[in-house]
């Protein structure tokens, strides 16, 4: 075998020194690049494992927050409708009052202008009582002062009479 190495111009010494030599050069890569090239690609798997459960995490969150934000959009759209309705109650509420308070105003008003107008046809009928009476006083007057016969207090009556409707 030694002659088989030396016919294919092999120099054993050195093929030892250069399997050394590529030995060290594979621990010092080793040590040197490999561990530690591979130690930033285990950091890098999880950072990237950290980033895609974050992803994760705040896809989830933020389907919980649109959750969150549509259910308080239709309360806000619930309170705001009881809100119009309660507006709306109140409003007819207001209106009937009014209504009621107008009526009331109203008949109050044709309640007094019913007694004024009984105290004025009151007044009325009491003057009218009051010049009948002033003109049968005076027809009588005239009556006792002429003594005259049924024709002529006939005659003063209804002279009497035509004075009062002028």
């Amino acid at each position: 075998m030694g002659e088989l190495i030396q016919k294919l111009g092999i120099d054993w010494k050195l093929l030892i020194a250069q399997i050394i030599n590529f030995l060290i050069l594979l621990f010092v890569l080793y040590k040197f690049a490999y561990k530690p090239i591979l130690n930033l690609m285990h950091k890098r798997e999880k950072k990237i494992e950290d980033s895609l459960k974050n992803a994760d995490k705040i896809q989830k969150d933020l389907v919980d927050l649109e959750e969150k934000k549509a259910k308080e959009i239709q309360d806000a759209r619930y309170k705001s409708q009881a809100i119009i309705d309660e507006a709306s109650k109140s409003g007819d509420k207001l209106k009937e009052e009014l209504k009621a308070e107008a009526k009331k105003e109203s008949e109050e008003i044709v309640k007094k202008a019913k007694e004024e107008i009984e105290i004025a046809k009151n007044k009325m009928v009491e003057d009218a009582k009051k010049e009948v009476a002033e003109i049968v006083v005076s027809v009588s007057e005239k009556i006792i002062k002429k003594n005259l016969d049924e024709k002529t207090n006939q005659d003063l009556i209804e002279e009497t009479i035509r004075e009062i409707k002028k």
